[in-house]
Protein backbone atom coordinates (compact mmCIF):
# COMPACT_ATOMS: atom_id res chain seq x y z
CA UNK A 1 0.00 0.00 0.00
CA UNK A 2 0.90 3.63 0.08
CA UNK A 3 3.29 4.71 2.86
CA UNK A 4 1.95 8.27 2.73
CA UNK A 5 -1.58 7.02 3.40
CA UNK A 6 -0.37 4.95 6.37
CA UNK A 7 1.58 7.83 7.85
CA UNK A 8 -1.38 10.18 7.36
CA UNK A 9 -3.70 7.70 9.05
CA UNK A 10 -1.25 7.19 11.91
CA UNK A 11 -0.88 10.95 12.37
CA UNK A 12 -4.65 11.39 12.38
CA UNK A 13 -5.02 8.64 14.98
CA UNK A 14 -2.32 10.18 17.21
CA UNK A 15 -3.89 13.64 16.94
CA UNK A 16 -7.29 12.15 17.73
CA UNK A 17 -5.92 10.36 20.78
CA UNK A 18 -4.21 13.53 22.01
CA UNK A 19 -7.48 15.42 21.52
CA UNK A 20 -9.40 12.78 23.40
CA UNK A 21 -6.95 12.90 26.32
CA UNK A 22 -7.18 16.69 26.35
CA UNK A 23 -10.99 16.61 26.41
CA UNK A 24 -10.93 14.04 29.20
CA UNK A 25 -8.70 16.29 31.31
CA UNK A 26 -10.87 19.29 30.48
CA UNK A 27 -14.02 17.42 31.52
CA UNK A 28 -12.30 16.33 34.75
CA UNK A 29 -11.97 19.98 35.64
CA UNK A 30 -15.66 20.53 34.93
CA UNK A 31 -16.70 17.54 37.04
CA UNK A 32 -14.56 18.65 39.95
CA UNK A 33 -15.92 22.15 39.62
CA UNK A 34 -19.50 20.95 39.90
CA UNK A 35 -18.82 18.38 42.61
CA UNK A 36 -17.12 20.57 45.20
CA UNK A 37 -17.78 23.95 46.68
CA UNK A 38 -14.96 26.45 46.56
CA UNK A 39 -12.88 26.71 49.68
CA UNK A 40 -9.50 28.00 50.61
CA UNK A 41 -6.84 25.79 49.08
CA UNK A 42 -3.50 25.46 50.80
CA UNK A 43 -1.01 24.73 48.02
CA UNK A 44 1.74 23.98 50.52
CA UNK A 45 0.29 20.48 50.78
CA UNK A 46 1.59 19.90 47.23
CA UNK A 47 5.22 20.55 48.16
CA UNK A 48 5.96 16.83 48.63
CA UNK A 49 4.49 16.22 45.18
CA UNK A 50 7.02 18.58 43.63
CA UNK A 51 9.95 16.49 44.80
CA UNK A 52 8.27 13.06 44.83
CA UNK A 53 9.67 11.94 41.48
CA UNK A 54 13.13 13.34 42.11
CA UNK A 55 15.96 11.36 40.60
CA UNK A 56 18.19 11.96 43.62
CA UNK A 57 16.33 9.34 45.67
CA UNK A 58 16.47 6.84 42.83
CA UNK A 59 20.23 7.29 42.67
CA UNK A 60 20.46 5.82 46.17
CA UNK A 61 18.97 2.52 45.02
CA UNK A 62 20.35 2.53 41.47
CA UNK A 63 22.27 -0.71 42.08
CA UNK A 64 19.14 -2.72 42.81
CA UNK A 65 16.91 -2.90 39.72
CA UNK A 66 13.97 -4.50 41.53
CA UNK A 67 14.01 -1.88 44.28
CA UNK A 68 14.27 0.91 41.71
CA UNK A 69 11.31 -0.51 39.82
CA UNK A 70 9.26 -0.85 43.02
CA UNK A 71 10.15 2.67 44.14
CA UNK A 72 9.16 4.11 40.74
CA UNK A 73 5.86 2.22 40.78
CA UNK A 74 4.90 3.35 44.28
CA UNK A 75 5.90 6.95 43.72
CA UNK A 76 3.98 6.92 40.45
CA UNK A 77 0.81 5.90 42.31
CA UNK A 78 1.28 8.51 45.03
CA UNK A 79 2.00 11.18 42.41
CA UNK A 80 -1.21 10.29 40.52
CA UNK A 81 -3.18 10.68 43.76
CA UNK A 82 -1.67 14.11 44.31
CA UNK A 83 -2.46 14.99 40.69
CA UNK A 84 -6.11 14.02 41.14
CA UNK A 85 -6.36 16.17 44.28
CA UNK A 86 -4.67 19.09 42.53
CA UNK A 87 -7.12 18.84 39.63
CA UNK A 88 -10.09 18.71 42.00
CA UNK A 89 -8.80 21.72 43.92
CA UNK A 90 -8.37 23.71 40.72
CA UNK A 91 -11.87 22.74 39.61
CA UNK A 92 -13.28 23.78 42.98
CA UNK A 93 -11.55 27.15 42.71
CA UNK A 94 -12.94 27.61 39.21
CA UNK A 95 -16.41 26.86 40.51
CA UNK A 96 -15.95 29.34 43.32
CA UNK A 97 -14.84 32.12 40.99
CA UNK A 98 -17.72 31.38 38.63
CA UNK A 99 -20.14 31.47 41.56
CA UNK A 100 -18.70 34.84 42.58
CA UNK A 101 -19.18 36.07 39.01
CA UNK A 102 -22.81 34.94 38.95
CA UNK A 103 -23.57 36.50 42.32
CA UNK A 104 -21.75 39.73 41.50
CA UNK A 105 -23.64 42.92 40.77
CA UNK A 106 -21.08 43.76 38.07
CA UNK A 107 -20.78 42.08 34.69
CA UNK A 108 -17.20 40.88 34.10
CA UNK A 109 -16.76 39.37 30.62
CA UNK A 110 -13.02 40.06 30.89
CA UNK A 111 -12.80 37.78 33.93
CA UNK A 112 -14.75 35.07 32.13
CA UNK A 113 -12.22 35.18 29.29
CA UNK A 114 -9.32 34.98 31.73
CA UNK A 115 -10.92 32.00 33.48
CA UNK A 116 -11.40 30.21 30.18
CA UNK A 117 -7.77 30.81 29.19
CA UNK A 118 -6.56 29.69 32.62
CA UNK A 119 -8.66 26.53 32.41
CA UNK A 120 -7.29 25.83 28.95
CA UNK A 121 -3.68 26.36 30.13
CA UNK A 122 -4.26 24.09 33.11
CA UNK A 123 -5.66 21.34 30.87
CA UNK A 124 -2.71 21.59 28.49
CA UNK A 125 -0.24 21.53 31.40
CA UNK A 126 -2.04 18.52 32.82
CA UNK A 127 -1.74 16.68 29.49
CA UNK A 128 1.99 17.43 29.36
CA UNK A 129 2.46 16.09 32.87
CA UNK A 130 0.46 12.97 32.03
CA UNK A 131 2.74 12.32 29.04
CA UNK A 132 5.88 12.88 31.11
CA UNK A 133 4.45 10.68 33.86
CA UNK A 134 3.95 7.87 31.39
CA UNK A 135 7.58 8.24 30.32
CA UNK A 136 8.64 8.34 33.99
CA UNK A 137 7.37 4.79 34.41
CA UNK A 138 10.05 3.74 31.93
CA UNK A 139 12.78 5.93 33.40
CA UNK A 140 12.80 8.36 30.48
CA UNK A 141 11.44 11.65 31.87
CA UNK A 142 10.45 13.35 35.11
CA UNK A 143 7.27 15.46 35.20
CA UNK A 144 7.53 19.04 36.42
CA UNK A 145 4.41 19.93 38.37
CA UNK A 146 5.49 23.44 39.39
CA UNK A 147 3.39 25.01 36.62
CA UNK A 148 0.19 23.36 37.84
CA UNK A 149 0.82 24.27 41.46
CA UNK A 150 1.52 27.87 40.45
CA UNK A 151 -1.72 27.99 38.48
CA UNK A 152 -3.70 26.73 41.48
CA UNK A 153 -1.92 29.22 43.73
CA UNK A 154 -2.61 32.16 41.41
CA UNK A 155 -6.29 31.25 40.97
CA UNK A 156 -6.67 30.88 44.75
CA UNK A 157 -5.00 34.24 45.30
CA UNK A 158 -7.25 35.82 42.67
CA UNK A 159 -10.31 34.35 44.32
CA UNK A 160 -9.30 35.57 47.78
CA UNK A 161 -8.30 39.03 46.62
CA UNK A 162 -11.15 39.63 44.25
CA UNK A 163 -14.54 40.84 45.27
CA UNK A 164 -15.09 41.30 41.53
CA UNK A 165 -14.94 45.09 41.34
CA UNK A 166 -15.94 46.81 38.14
CA UNK A 167 -13.31 46.90 35.43
CA UNK A 168 -11.77 50.31 34.92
Amino acid sequence: MNIAAYSTALTAILIGMAGLIFLTKYRTLRAAELARAARLIDVTRYQPMQRLLSTSDLALVAGDKELTKLLRKRRYKVFRSYLRCLTKDYGALLGGVRLMMVQSQVDRPDLAGLLFKGELRFSVSLCKIEAALLLYRFGIATPDVHTLVDQVRSLGTEMQASSLPAAA
